[in-house]
């Protein structure tokens, strides 16, 4: 299957070593294909590399890889912004549109994929996913005071960079656990020497990152030029049509994880991404900003991008909540994705305020109406210990 999988990839990386420019249907649709391709295989040698070092510091690997052309996109508006200062909202719209897509649509998808795989109505995460929950929380929380200072400086990128710092920190000291050996591909990796795998499994970590790299600018420009011809809002194009684009290979990584009955995996890499996103690529954007401006001035946010923020922390707050007790189940997921699909029908200043409040009253209202969420969110606290 992993075969397969690599043969997807070689049409365009063909293209693209060959410099053809195809179509903009063409190229979207080869450049998925390989996203898919490299998908498989990044989710597979994830697994392999679980044989010497910790799931979660693999997922969160994968995490990283998987999300990069998120950086590429936001860290380029970010780039741009001082000399056209239109970018700046661009760089904000991506971001937050990415990060509600992840959870609205990317966790909830996970859960859809698993009840209809396997029957079961939730997808129940391990207890060593409570200490990055509970970085989560603390990205979320501190999320709050970027629409209310109305920019993000140089403070925000320090802090929410050392937050991802102590993030990979303590995932790189989570033990090694015993995994089941099921295909050819596994016991073939664990009948070699450590240092031949590892090499193995670094090669197959960077052929699939290098094919995400040069496949997801050119995914998100094709899809971006198909929707600019049915004359789509530009806006709503970065925001929503681009992050579909660069988030496709982290979502595609934890679909097939689900496939393989492993959805506990494809949640907790999407966990990871979202930990990911919240403090490292926010971090980022003052610091880009910062030196292509070469000025310590923060990036000021406009009155839609503060409200896009809000929107996108009360979103964060609700589902750390749910997810505060180590499981999503069936209604959860249900209610993540309605909310998340209804305010992205009606994009305007008043739905996006409206929807804050609702997110926000529905994580009061759980919190309150559930003891067991209740304990699992004070426990939290516990993970953030060195």
């Amino acid at each position: 299957m992993l075969f397969v999988f690599f043969f997807l990839t070689i049409p365009w990386l063909t293209l693209w070593l060959m410099g053809i420019h195809p179509s903009p249907l063409n190229q979207a649709l080869f450049s998925g294909l390989a996203i898919v391709g490299a998908g498989y295989i990044l989710s597979e040698f994830s697994e392999i590399a679980q044989l010497d070092i910790s799931k979660g510091f693999a997922l969160a690997i994968i995490a990283f890889i998987a999300v990069l052309p998120e950086y590429v996109v936001d860290l380029y508006f970010a780039w741009m912004a001082p000399k056209h200062p239109h970018y700046a909202s661009y760089a904000a719209a991506n971001m937050t549109g990415a990060n509600r897509l992840l959870i609205g649509f990317g966790w909830s998808i996970i859960v859809f994929l698993n009840f209809l795989k396997t029957k079961k109505k939730e997808v129940v995460l391990q207890e060593g996913f409570r200490w990055e929950i509970a970085i989560l929380a603390v990205a979320t929380l501190y999320s709050f005071s970027i629409p209310i200072r109305g920019h993000l400086s140089f403070v925000d990128a320090i802090f929410l960079i050392g937050l991802f710092g102590f993030y990979v920190y303590k995932t790189a000291r989570g033990k090694v656990e015993e995994i089941e050996v099921e295909t050819f591909i596994f016991q073939f990796m664990e009948s070699i020497s450590k240092v031949k795998r590892v090499i193995l499994i670094t090669i197959g970590f960077l052929y699939g990152g290098f094919i995400v790299f040069i496949s997801a600018e050119h995914f998100a420009e094709g899809l971006l030029k198909v929707g600019e011809s049915f004359k789509i809002e530009k806006f709503l194009l970065v925001q929503w049509l681009a992050p579909l684009a660069s988030e496709s290979p982290e979502l595609i990584v934890a679909i097939f994880f689900v496939l393989k009955r492993k959805a506990e995996n494809g949640l907790g890499m999407l966990v990871s991404s979202k930990i990911n996103q919240w403090t490292l690529l926010i971090g980022c954007i003052p610091v880009v900003y910062g030196i292509s401006g070469l000025t310590l001035h923060p990036l000021e946010l406009d009155m839609r991008q503060n409200e896009e923020i809000l929107l996108t922390s009360a979103q964060s707050l609700f589902a750390l909540v749910i997810l505060s007790e180590l499981d999503l189940d069936l209604k959860e997921a249900v209610l993540l994705f309605l909310l998340f699909f209804v305010q992205l029908l009606l994009p305007n200043p008043h739905t996006r305020l409206i929807f804050s409040f609702i997110y926000l009253g529905f994580s009061f209202l759980f919190f309150i109406g559930s003891k067991r969420k209740r304990t699992g969110f004070f426990t939290l606290r516990k993970g953030l210990k060195f």
